[in-house]
């Protein structure tokens, strides 16, 4: 059975935090959710997640994954 966890690659060893669970999570749940987006996302993979505090007081969400052309070039 698939999981949430299989959106993610680490290094060996080193477990995802609570954060990058709940991230994975999401994108599981949009793949198996949305019949327009699955066929994008089912190649989707997350290294990490983590929240950023900007100047303005505003938190950016910021993603690191590689491979994965097609959705970044379409949401630009």
């Amino acid at each position: 059975m698939f999981t949430a966890r299989r959106k993610i690659q680490k290094d060996k060893g080193v477990e995802p935090t609570e954060f990058e669970d709940t991230v994975t999570q999401a994108f599981f749940d949009l793949e198996n959710g949305n019949q327009e987006l699955k066929s994008d996302l089912k190649d989707l993979y997350i290294n990490g997640a983590v929240w950023m505090l900007l100047a303005t007081g505003r938190l950016l969400l910021s993603m690191f994954h590689t491979g994965f052309k097609r959705l970044t070039r379409r949401s630009m």
